[in-house]
């Protein structure tokens, strides 16, 4: 019985803690909703009439994904990138070369924005490159009883 009630009460202080953070990112939101827009708008225009999915997380960041591009060098891309560039500042910028993908943040006047480009797999101008192999050694268990 003890138990069950603490596992209860568990579950309801984090379920009230989460709606509390639900709260604080619906003001947060709100009170960067200009910033916020004018920022989707920057992109909007970089992007033209280029279809790419854009969207505010629930926390207040932007992400954009723009996937399907012909490289790392093409206009569309260019456009976002330069957008990004004289609003903020690249934060940091990953590259996945086992998906022809490269992951770049920005910091524009304290909102994170997340960019995420993959590459068409017959890209002409981007190819993913075997340069090595990596050997790992890894234990092998299995489950023994008596």
């Amino acid at each position: 019985m003890k138990a069950t009630t603490e596992i209860l009460n568990r579950a309801i202080s984090s379920a009230q803690a989460n709606v509390v953070q639900a709260r604080n990112n619906v003001q947060t939101i709100k009170g960067n909703r200009r910033l916020l827009g004018r920022i989707l708008n920057t992109l909007a225009k970089a992007l033209g009439d280029q279809k790419h999915y854009m969207f505010v997380s629930s926390c207040g960041d932007i992400h954009l994904n723009m996937d399907d591009l012909p490289g790392f060098k093409c206009m569309e891309l260019e456009m976002v990138l330069n957008a990004l560039e004289n609003m903020g500042e690249v934060q940091r910028t990953k590259e996945y070369a086992t998906y022809l993908n490269r992951d770049y943040t920005y910091k524009v006047d304290g909102i994170e924005v997340y960019l995420t480009v993959y590459i068409k797999s017959d890209s002409e101008t981007c190819k993913r490159v075997a340069v090595g192999t990596k050997v790992s050694e890894e234990i092998i268990y299995e489950i023994q009883c008596s």
